[in-house]
């Protein structure tokens, strides 16, 4: 009876469900990680990134820059980055920046970080989900790396 119950259940809320995969898919490139956007930036494959969509993308947080910390007008640049080994030699890290605009992150990214935080606050060495699309690059570290506009932060 209970797997008949489960079985119902399922079936209720599959069908319930519109069909959404295939318009998050005209929204979001699912495709396109840290490493991929960088190395198509330092390749110069500008033509391969789809700048209409945006990207889901997951790193650490290396460095956090704030600009304007008035809540109005507040701007910050994140550095995020993700590696992966080469061998067992050598370790590849690949960046991407994240300009995060308006009040929403403003008591996310204090210029000083409380002794005892808030979970919301973005702090460096901690995992970061970046959403949001391509806008363009920046020359850090005499190196191009993608820029990203923060639509979502987690």
């Amino acid at each position: 009876m209970r797997k008949l119950m489960a079985f119902a259940l399922l079936m209720t809320a599959t069908v319930a469900l519109p069909a959404i995969p295939g318009e998050l898919e005209r929204v979001i490139d699912f495709d396109v990680s840290i490493s991929t956007l960088s190395e198509l930036v330092q390749t110069g494959q500008y033509d391969r990134i789809d700048t209409e969509r945006h990207f889901i993308l997951e790193g650490v947080v290396a460095s956090i820059q704030v600009f304007d910390p008035e809540p109005d007008s507040f701007q910050a640049l994140i550095e995020v980055v993700s590696s992966n080994w080469v061998g067992v030699e050598r370790i590849e890290v690949h960046r991407v920046y994240v300009l995060v605009e308006g009040p929403q992150y403003a008591e996310r990214l204090p210029e000083r970080v409380p002794a005892d935080p808030d979970p919301r606050i973005i702090r460096t060495n901690q995992r970061l989900l970046v959403v949001g699309p391509f806008i363009g690059t920046a020359t850090l570290e005499a190196a191009e790396a993608p820029v990203v506009l923060a639509v979502a932060l987690r």
